[in-house]
């Protein structure tokens, strides 16, 4: 049935836009409903490049790479950004028209539903299938009635989907959507759309990221974007979804990104400041308990680094040193240095840090740790800052003052 509904009607692919600049921008009116206020995470645009020849056509990689990165399903081999994941697109498909639900579909099972469609995007180097054991029909949703649009829009974003759309009407393209607005009295009486555009800034060198607003109108049966391009001819017509991937392990705060933040908020349960420390969500070794053995499985497993990796750069090295020496003696968190989680930078997160100099988890090759003498003169400086902190008499030995 899905095919059938799709290759009747050649106004469902979408292209992209070369022509005209973009308008937008509008005042936000009535009542706002944002999809990563609701349900954590941040909006993204993957963007077209103006020196790129291969992703002209490519809105629909576009507004697909966005969802995927916001909900979750798009970080595998490596990949962790929608940048990633468009340029993924970019390098095994062709430059050509398509449906986000068709990408999603194959980035799935690596097959879709578009194959050998004429004009129509196709896969040209083997790839995709990376979730072959999720029902893909189970987790993505679609509408295509002009008339129900805005409606599934909504849907879509209070169900916590990530969500993309196709605009039609001077030509065909794809836009993904992070919010609405509705009058406060009536949440059907809908006033416009938060979106993020691939084309919006495609003749810059390096394109800005960009959420823009744009009002909407509805006559006979479907729903305008105002000033889109320039033109108020633009409706909405394939609304297109994904339902999130479940959270990751280690993703304790719930934005999708395991990261600084989860560290600290473990720290702070296991120091007794939350008082979610029972939640099994916290429990990542399966033992039945929220101890120090969680925090090694995040660090250690999760995010397969070691203490003393102030910026999870997956090394521990100079870098980590200068945050660890900047914030001595602070009440503060990882990336200033509290590796110990005890809430602020002493002697023991020194400690931790020395423990895995030289850890690189990111190369292939172990890298020497430094010897201890090059560790006791780091360490030395922060010493001299702490006891600093106590007037009394100094006496100088070898030139260096106690």
């Amino acid at each position: 049935m899905r095919s059938v509904l799709l290759t009747t009607s050649v106004v469902f692919i979408v292209l992209g836009i070369t022509t005209s600049p973009v308008w937008g921008d509008k005042t936000p009116t009535g009542v706002s409903y944002m999809l990563h206020e609701n349900w954590g995470g941040m909006w993204s645009d993957a963007e077209k490049s103006s020196y790129n020849y291969e992703d002209d056509n490519m809105c629909w990689a576009s507004a697909a790479a966005n969802v995927l990165e916001w909900t979750g399903w798009g970080r595998v081999g490596g990949m962790t950004n929608t940048d990633a994941m468009f340029k993924y697109f970019q390098d095994h498909w062709t430059d050509q028209g398509g449906l986000m639900i068709f990408g999603w579909e194959w980035w799935f099972t690596g097959n879709h539903g578009s194959s050998g469609w004429s004009g129509w995007s196709q896969v040209d180097v083997a790839g995709g299938g990376f979730h072959p054991s999720i029902n893909y029909g189970g987790v993505q949703h679609y509408n295509s009635t002009d008339a129900g649009a805005m409606t599934a829009i909504d849907t879509y974003l209070r169900s916590g989907y990530g969500t993309s759309i196709g605009v039609y009407g001077p030509g065909g393209h794809a836009i993904t959507v992070w919010g609405l607005t509705h009058e406060a009295g009536d949440a059907t009486a809908y006033n416009g759309l938060y979106v993020t555009d691939s084309d919006d800034h495609k003749y810059y060198y390096n394109a800005p990221d960009r959420l823009r607003y744009y009002e909407v109108e509805e006559h006979d049966g479907k729903w305008y974007l105002q000033s889109f391009y320039g033109s108020n001819s633009w409706y909405v017509g394939f609304v297109s979804a994904l339902a999130p991937a479940p959270p990751a392990a280690g993703d304790l705060d719930g934005d999708r990104d395991v990261d600084v933040e989860d560290i600290n908020l473990l720290a702070a349960i296991l120091r007794g400041e939350e008082i979610s420390a029972a939640s099994a969500t916290f429990d990542l070794n399966n033992d039945g308990q929220v101890d120090k053995s969680d925090m090694d499985t995040l660090v250690l497993d999760i995010l397969k680094t070691a203490y003393g990796d102030a910026n999870l750069d997956g090394t521990v090295n100079i870098a980590d040193y200068a945050n660890l020496k900047n914030h001595w003696g602070e009440l503060t968190g990882w990336n200033e240095g509290d590796f110990s989680g005890d809430g602020r930078v002493g002697i023991a997160d020194y400690v931790l840090l020395k423990n895995s100099f030289g850890a690189d988890n990111t190369a292939s090759t172990s890298v020497p740790e430094p010897s201890t003498s090059i560790l006791i003169a780091l360490l030395a400086p922060l010493m001299l800052r702490r006891r600093s902190r106590k007037p009394r008499k100094r006496v100088e030995m070898n030139g260096d003052q106690f």
